[in-house]
């Protein structure tokens, strides 16, 4: 949650950049195999449950105060690479990499659109985007770029190197519509059931360990593991985990959905 209250000194700063003058019309852009105004409902085939949702209520959402939602997910384990994708109105509006830690070299396998990696210096940014502007904010320097009159680009710097990419949208030009938000499974029942898109069976056990650590069991402890069910239904499979609080004893049992990486190795 502090990295999303960050996140939003960042927006509030972005309203200074004034629209893109020439009137071009811009595809939306893609990356991390999303694509922005896309429904967020078909982002669970693409990348799975998110690790948490966060929901920004109205009026401190954006600076026009529209509702919006923010979605963790995990792009690499080793190393801890996040994404974050925003929706409003039940679309993409924003897709963000960043790294929790400050980065010492180039990512290139996280490249965004214009070719600029995670990792990539100012001078890397500026020879990209030439005419992106200088801000600060609470996560350090920000370089901000207009892509066009709808889109943005900000590079977030932790030393002399970038830690986070957003591409997004500007509230003020959501065209209307109205589709289901992003919304986080129970996670208590098969029909509830967390899916995790993994690449093989170590990834997929690593991603059920977050999910857990995003969820911990009195607002702080981590849930310990003991013991797991591995079940097929209606042809999928499914992790049965059942947990128990370090700290007062509770238990909690989760079901994932482990078909996407059962097997593979």
């Amino acid at each position: 949650m502090q990295r999303f209250s960050a996140i939003l000194a960042v927006a509030f700063l972005l309203v200074l950049v004034a629209p893109a003058r020439a009137q071009t019309v811009v595809p939306p852009p893609s990356w991390l195999r999303v694509t922005l105004e896309m429904p967020v409902a078909a982002l669970r085939d693409i990348l799975g449950d998110p690790m948490r949702v966060t929901k920004l209520d109205d009026g401190n959402a954006t600076t026009s105060g529209q509702p919006e939602r923010k979605a963790r997910y995990v792009i690499s384990i080793r190393p801890l690479l996040f994404a974050i994708v925003t929706e409003r109105h039940g679309a993409v509006v924003g897709i963000e990499a960043f790294s929790p830690v400050a980065l010492t070299a180039e990512v290139p396998a996280v490249s965004d659109p214009s070719g600029v990696p995670l990792g990539a210096t100012a001078e890397t940014v500026l020879k990209a985007h030439p005419d992106a502007q200088r801000m600060s904010s609470t996560l350090g320097p920000v370089l901000v770029a207009t892509i066009s009159p709808r889109y943005l680009a900000s590079y977030a710097l932790e030393g002399s190197r970038v830690n986070a990419i957003d591409w997004f949208g500007r509230a003020s030009s959501d065209p209307a519509r109205d589709a289901p938000p992003l919304a986080e499974p129970a996670g208590d029942s098969i029909a509830t059931a967390v899916l995790i898109v993994a690449k093989n069976e170590d990834d997929g056990i690593d991603r059920e360990t977050m999910w857990m650590r995003f969820h911990p069991c009195d607002g702080a402890t981590a849930w310990s593991k003991k013991n797991v069910q591995t079940t097929n239904a209606g042809g999928r499979m499914y992790d049965e985990i059942r947990y128990i609080c370090p700290s007062n004893g509770a238990t909690r049992t989760v079901f994932f959905d482990i078909t996407p990486f059962f097997g593979k190795m």
